[in-house]
């Protein structure tokens, strides 16, 4: 990236999109930084979520790395995750040139998404609260 600028606004135009249901027909919430979501807001709602977060394992640092370390990595995120509340999801360019496989993570608290940030190498995650609009967080 030309600057740290570029990269905020990269993450601010990036859809972060939600399968909601485990098995049966799929549907999907688009989650957009900045903005109000009713959708995301019944989901939160119907299934008791107070605070979520939307997180990667894949190219740490933001540095492309192989398919198998971006998997192993992946595989070791859902380990993480195995008590809590999750779903699949994929982070998708404006563009549709890059994708990046990830969770939405329910009932999580800021701190702890930090935690998984920081343990993941992340740059940011995407962090929010029930009834109000999504944020990056970074990685300071």
């Amino acid at each position: 990236y030309e600057s740290k600028q570029e990269l905020i606004q990269d993450f601010r135009e990036t859809s972060y999109l939600i399968h909601t249901h485990k098995k049966g027909p799929r549907q999907e919430i688009i989650i957009k930084v900045g903005e109000e979501n009713h959708d995301l807001n019944r989901f939160l709602h119907e299934k008791g979520i107070s605070k979520w977060a939307f997180i990667t394992a894949y190219n740490p640092m933001g540095r492309q790395v192989s398919d198998s370390a971006n998997q192993q990595a992946m595989e070791s995120l859902e380990s993480d995750l195995r008590n809590r509340f999750r779903r699949p999801g994929v982070g998708l360019s404006q563009d549709g040139k890059w994708s990046e496989p990830s969770f939405f993570v329910g009932n999580i608290e800021r701190a702890d998404a930090i935690q998984l940030m920081k343990k993941y190498d992340q740059l940011a995650i995407v962090f929010g609260e029930r009834d109000q609009i999504a944020e990056l967080l970074f990685d300071t």
